[in-house]
């Protein structure tokens, strides 16, 4: 009986130990319903950098993707150097707190952080921000949550580009990588002969920036895509393409971890 005993006590010490050490996974699709339905007892915290928050980074500008409505915004970076920005998260502590960043790497690092800092509410959002461009259509139910600031171009997801050619539109879609400078950027260009690229993609060298705008503007093309091969200057690219006039310009978020045929 005392060893009976003794086996149950242990097993629960070891759930108790578990739930305090450990953060629950959530899909965003599911966040984001328990947000439509108004659940009140949560908090969304954004881990990523200010300008990924604000879509203010230049350089590396795919990472300008929006933010969820009413998140707030503090870095991982604080987290782990600055003992005020845990304190700033006390007033959630009873609350279900949702941590987000744009693949899920930096949000499971916070999670951590704010278990070791004895939050027991921790959550890490799945995938994090790009969900809303690789789950597009399970998403479409909570767009109006997603805020952007003032990006020229569009955000696009391979959902959006499927539509749009199976709607018969005139589609330029422009895979960007960069001049060759050492022997495996050679080497990984020849890896992307098998990869499902897109059909009918065109490939340009970034720096042929002048050729990619002559050649948009004689194929008048009704929408253009850009996305990222062996390099992360397609979001530039686009930026800059609609800074010469040119309309329905778009950078397939992304990349090649999205390809389709």
């Amino acid at each position: 009986m005392v060893k009976q005993f003794s086996l149950l006590l242990c097993c629960l010490f070891t759930i108790i130990a578990h739930s305090q050490t450990n953060y629950t996974e959530i899909s965003l699709p599911e966040l984001m319903k328990k947000k439509k339905q108004g659940e009140s007892n949560m908090v969304i915290v954004d881990v990523r950098s200010k300008g990924e928050y604000h879509d203010t980074v230049s350089r590396g500008k795919q990472s300008n993707i929006g933010r969820i409505k009413g998140a707030i915004n503090v870095t991982l970076q604080d987290l782990q150097q600055n003992p005020e920005a845990v304190k700033q998260l006390e007033a959630y502590k009873d609350k279900d707190i949702y941590l987000i960043c744009s693949h899920s790497y930096r949000s499971r690092s916070a999670s951590r952080i704010l278990l070791n800092n004895g939050f027991t509410h921790v959550n890490n959002v799945q995938g994090g921000m790009t969900e809303w461009y690789r789950r597009y259509d399970e998403l479409a139910p909570y767009r109006d949550q997603l805020e952007r600031d003032d990006i020229v171009y569009n955000n696009i997801s391979p959902e959006e580009v499927l539509d749009q050619l199976s709607a018969g539109k005139k589609v330029m879609i422009l895979g960007i990588r960069n001049t060759p400078k050492f022997w495996y950027d050679s080497f990984n260009l020849k890896l992307y002969r098998y990869y499902p690229i897109p059909k009918n993609t065109v490939y340009y060298y970034y720096a042929d920036s002048l050729k990619i705008l002559d050649d948009v503007r004689k194929e008048k093309p009704q929408s253009v895509v850009l996305f990222n091969l062996v390099n992360n200057s397609a979001a530039e690219l686009a930026e800059w393409l609609t800074q010469k006039g040119i309309s329905n310009v778009s950078y397939l978020v992304g990349g090649d971890n999205l390809y389709y045929e």
